[in-house]
Parts: C-alpha cells; structure tokens; sequence
C-alpha cells in the first residue's frame, strides 16, 4: 500500500508552483499581471490537477483543507491591492483607466484585485458608426438625449468601481426598441453577471442573494402583483 503524501509536501508544491495570495480572509490566484479571487473549493480542485490521477489518491481531503488554512494563515502572502470598489481606476487587462482624467494613466503600478476582460480603444462618436446604426434603428426621435442615456447605461454596465447602483425604466409601445435595447445589456456580460429576477419577488431572500453577484438584473415585464422593496426606486427620475 502505497503512503500517503503528507501535508508539508502538498503545501510546498503548491507554494512552488502557484501563486496564492489572501487578502482579508479571501484567496486569490495570480494569472499574468492579475490577481483572481478563488474560493477553497476551487483551491481544492486546482490543488489536485498538480498531481497524476495515481497520485490524487493518496491525498486526503483533510491535507487539502490543512493547506488552504495554511495559505490562509501565512503572513508572507498577504496582498495589498486595489479592489473594485476602491478609488477611481478601472482595471482592463492591460491599462488602466484613471476616471478622474477620462484617460489611461500609465503610472499606476499596484496589483488590482480583479481586471475587466476587455481592452481600451478610444474612439470619437463620429466613429462609432455601429453603434450609432443601432441608434437610428431603434429610437425614431429625440436621439441626443437617447445616445446619452444609453451611453449612462452601459457604463454603469461596464464598471461598478463605486457602489452607485441605478435602475432604469422603459415604457413604449410594443416594438418601440425596448427589448432591443434589454438584449444589448445581456450581451454585453457574461451570463453570470446578469439576473432575470422579476421587481415582485425581490422579497425572496434567496433571490437578493442572487443579487449580490450579478452586475445587472433584467425585468422584461412589470407585473401587476405587488412590488416589494420599492425603496431601491424612490428617486426615479424620469428620463
């Protein structure tokens, strides 16, 4: 019967070969420049993948949970970082947008704590050309107005570096462009950043829950059922 490998081998293997860091009791994995948050099932999983399939076997579950508080616990490998939520940057995956001078800034050198996964081009709005199609495709009149308004929305889409939240309202007529406009929203993020929870059963503590890891939650419709947590919308302003 072949032994077990131990917990200091595990650990060492794992110090060798990924780089692990925590920040506030949380672990992430550095990929390139960028540091990912990774939860201890995920750590769990990876930490296994280092070893043959033969090996795998003769790791317990309970090394690898002795390794992850390890991590946990090791002062050398806590971060200083950037978060989402701090300052004015915008992490994309190779700049970084300072807010403040609606402008790259080359100058930034601390490690950020997430990335957005896509890159800066700056363009003028005479060359967004399909963007501007889409426009005159979907809103028939008042387009300045509408422009700013969508361009308002996307950004809020795109960055959620303060903790602003905004909730936006469309009322037309059928085929107006609403569900045009809904559908571009979706497909700008990735499946996981978008919730469908409709605004009466926000109630349900397992749908805010949902809540709290989605960047946007779409209602295709409003239903006539009564409403909760109306709180969230008691500054509409109508556009």
């Amino acid at each position: 019967m072949k032994k077990q490998i131990d917990t200091q081998s595990v650990y060492e293997k794992v110090r060798e070969t990924l780089d692990i860091g925590v920040r506030q009791n949380r672990l992430f994995i550095k990929g390139g420049k960028n540091w990912t948050a990774i939860s201890a099932i995920e750590l769990a999983i990876t930490i296994r993948s280092l070893y043959r399939e033969e090996e795998q076997k003769l790791i317990s579950s309970g090394t690898v949970k002795e390794v992850i508080e390890r991590l946990l616990q090791n002062p050398s490998i806590q971060l200083c970082f950037i978060e989402e939520t701090e300052d004015h940057f915008i992490k994309l995956k190779d700049e970084v947008f300072d807010v403040d001078i609606g402008a790259l800034n080359e100058n930034i050198k601390e490690d950020f704590g997430y990335f957005m996964d896509f890159s800066y081009v700056e363009s003028s709005r005479r060359n967004m050309r399909t963007f501007e199609a889409y426009l005159h495709s979907v809103f028939p009149d008042d387009l300045d107005r509408k422009r700013k308004l969508m361009l308002e929305i996307i950004g809020y889409v795109l960055s959620d570096y303060t903790n602003a939240k905004a909730g936006f309202f469309f009322v037309g007529a059928s085929n107006s462009g609403k569900s045009t406009v809904l559908e571009l929203v979706r497909k700008i993020l990735p499946e996981s950043a978008v919730t469908t929870i409709p605004l009466y059963r926000l109630e349900n503590r397992f749908n805010l829950a949902r809540l709290a890891d989605a960047r946007v939650n779409i209602c295709t419709e409003l239903s006539e059922k009564k409403l909760f947590l109306c709180g969230y919308f008691q500054n509409y302003d109508e556009q």
